[in-house]
């Protein structure tokens, strides 16, 4: 029996446009992805020691945690020439996801990178959690609990100011992996034609025969209107989490989307003097992220101020 495994994985920290690539590569014939966005597979074994963070026990119960679960994800493979698992973790547990997808995958898979502005993600970061009822700090004590909750076994996810030094473990992958394509997110919404021919090239598919590109709905987060429907209906509990067993993954896709878009309220701005004082913090980190993309990694931030 053949079994089929990915040949392209796709990493990138938290909140770095790896849910809208999803849906972009989604639309392409010659691509085959799982019916969940995210297995997260490889790094299991890091994010079960992580769980302490509310809402965090009930995300690990939607990720693989067996080999035969994670393959059973592709066994639906015909003709497409990539086969491709998106799983944003592997870059933030490189010590377990690396050794892992060698081992299942080989050392010949396509990685690629969805990085971002770190300030900006740490923004959308904090503001996502807070949407989702699992948020109830403001941002500035968000930042000072950091510390305690590390040491606390909260998921990366509540690391908003660690998880943003992104160049060295992508240097991890980068002495692994000979195939390594890194993308800004940003060029996602403002250059996605060229962005995705990029994308296409790097992993072997036409790109003529992909026509739609039509802007996924937008994902931000926005602040929301009733924190009791957020903790009901949005956060990760024993509630969602059996209407996730019970209805198919779009259905239920679908239906936390107007949930979630009922309840947004207005999107979450950060004081200018808070983002330069934590641009200044990443100087070194932004010059290194800048010298694996090879161009300057601009903020969304910046471009609407």
């Amino acid at each position: 029996m053949n079994v089929n495994k990915p040949n392209v994985i796709v990493i990138g920290a938290s909140k770095c446009g790896t849910t809208a690539l999803y849906f972009y590569l989604s639309r392409h014939p010659d691509i085959f992805l799982p019916s969940k966005k995210e297995l997260h597979y490889h790094s299991h074994q890091s994010l079960e020691k992580h769980i302490n963070g509310p809402g965090d026990k009930y995300i690990l119960d939607q990720i693989c945690k067996t080999n035969d679960e994670y393959l059973d994800y592709f066994s639906a493979v015909d003709q497409q020439k990539a086969i491709v698992e998106i799983s944003p973790s592997y870059l933030y547990y490189p010590e377990t996801a690396i050794p892992s997808i060698i081992a299942t995958c080989g050392p010949d898979t396509k990685i690629i990178c969805m990085l971002r502005h770190p300030v900006e993600k740490l923004v959308s970061q904090y503001t996502h959690l807070l949407s989702a009822g699992r948020e109830d700090l403001d941002f500035d004590d968000a930042l000072t609990a950091e510390p305690g909750r590390k040491t606390g076994g909260y998921s990366d996810m509540w690391l908003y100011r660690e998880s943003g030094y992104m160049s060295e473990k992508l240097l991890s992958f980068k002495n692994d992996f000979k195939n390594i394509l890194v993308i800004n997110s940003i060029d996602l919404s403002h250059d996605l034609e060229a962005t995705l021919h990029k994308v296409f090239n790097f992993i072997g598919v036409n790109a003529d025969v992909y026509t739609d590109y039509s802007p996924i709905t937008s994902n931000y987060s926005g602040m929301p209107k009733s924190k009791v429907i957020s903790k009901v209906f949005i956060k990760p509990n024993w509630f969602t989490n059996f209407i996730r067993k019970v209805i198919s993954q779009k259905t239920g896709r679908l239906l936390r989307e107007k949930i979630n878009n009922f309840n947004k309220g207005v999107k979450f701005t950060v004081n200018p003097d808070t983002f330069k004082k934590l641009e200044n913090e990443y100087y070194a980190e932004i010059d290194g992220l800048n010298k694996l993309l090879k161009a300057s990694l601009s903020s969304e931030i910046k471009l609407k101020s």
